[in-house]
């Protein structure tokens, strides 16, 4: 199932992936219109994912404390099971997860993800079993 991006949907995105809001107008502007989980997958893929956001990740620092943006957590995650095209074991464990450190663990260690995102798998991160 293919989501196009709106502007909520890009600046979500940034929250959810990122842990900001987009940086200026023109950059939310570039997105809108694209396929969300395209957009998602090339986050994951992005430099500053994998060197500021990852690290926090895979070492279990990030959380709340890293994240600049005015969506709550719980909004994310619910926008994320939804609108992106998540496999059904992924998105039902995603759903049940309390806070980010939870989130970040599961959707790290997912094969899908891990497949979608080389540099997720560069980082050591374990395929959850």
């Amino acid at each position: 199932m293919q989501t196009t991006a709106q502007e909520e949907d890009v600046w979500k995105l940034y929250a959810l992936v990122l842990r900001r809001e987009p940086e200026n107008r023109k950059v939310l502007k570039s997105r809108v219109g694209r396929d969300v989980t395209g957009i998602f997958r090339e986050m994951l893929n992005s430099d500053e994912f994998c060197n500021s956001v990852l690290p926090a990740m895979v070492s279990g620092s990030a959380g709340r404390a890293n994240y600049i943006g005015s969506h709550d957590f719980e909004d994310l995650r619910d926008w994320a099971v939804t609108a992106l095209s998540l496999h059904g074991e992924l998105a039902a464990r995603l759903a049940s997860t309390p806070d980010w450190a939870a989130f970040d663990s599961i959707l790290i260690a997912d094969s899908e993800v891990l497949a979608w995102a080389p540099a997720v798998r560069k980082a050591g991160v374990r395929v959850a079993v």
